[in-house]
């Protein structure tokens, strides 16, 4: 899945709580044209497999994407 962190009605990091209750070995790629880097640690050590900065062309998109897919799953963390 890709997630964005700016959403008009959940906030991205709680949008990824829901996912990884929902399912834990879902693999989420995070997306966004602004946020903190604390903010983006954050969710890579929560679970999420990579982070793509917006604007990004397809080339990179394939790329973390494929990335991604490759990535072991992470543990379920009793955070997320």
């Amino acid at each position: 899945m890709i997630l964005d962190l700016v959403m008009p009605e959940m906030h991205g990091a709680e949008a990824f709580g829901w996912l990884r209750r929902i399912n834990p070995a879902a693999r989420v790629l995070v997306a966004s044209g602004y946020t903190s880097e604390g903010e983006v640690q954050s969710l890579v050590a929560r679970g999420a497999v990579a982070f793509i900065q917006k604007p990004f062309d397809r080339a990179l998109l394939l790329r973390r994407v494929s990335e991604a897919l490759a990535a072991p799953l992470a543990p379920a963390s009793p955070k997320s």
